[in-house]
């Protein structure tokens, strides 16, 4: 046996909301999780640890400032070129836009009068972050 266990569901929500509490009263707890929901129920501070090396730390927000770009989702029959797009996909009617700077798209693409609907722009995940960095240190 290595040490890991499993919670059933009610239990891990149990757990979580006595660390929290221990938290609040100034408690601190160091966390080793590969299950990135708990290291975002949790975490105040994230180390990404990879083969040994640390390859980031920070506040859950500074860990996803490192992605760098954000996605933008929504569908619209055709699109014009759009300045400030690193990447795009469509699937039928939906594009999906990777861009630094998701402002600037959305006013571009409001400007060029095409019309739109279902427009989102999802935060960053905590996933997307971690393979972000992971993507950083790859040779």
């Amino acid at each position: 046996m290595n040490g890991a266990f499993d919670l059933d569901v009610a239990s891990r929500r149990a757990l979580w909301d006595e660390i929290e509490r221990f938290k609040q009263g100034g408690g601190t707890v160091l966390l080793t999780a590969h299950y990135l929901e708990e290291v975002k129920a949790l975490a105040d501070r994230i180390a990404v640890i990879h083969r040994g090396r640390l390859l980031a730390e920070g506040s859950p927000a500074e860990i996803k400032r490192r992605v760098g770009l954000r996605r933008l989702r929504f569908r619209a029959s055709a699109l014009p070129e759009l300045p400030g797009v690193a990447r795009a996909e469509r699937d039928g009617d939906l594009h999906t836009l990777w861009s630094n700077d998701a402002d600037v798209v959305v006013r571009r693409l409001v400007e060029s009068g095409v019309a739109f609907h279902e427009l989102e722009v999802p935060p960053v995940s905590l996933e997307e972050a971690f393979l972000a960095v992971l993507n950083e240190e790859a040779p």
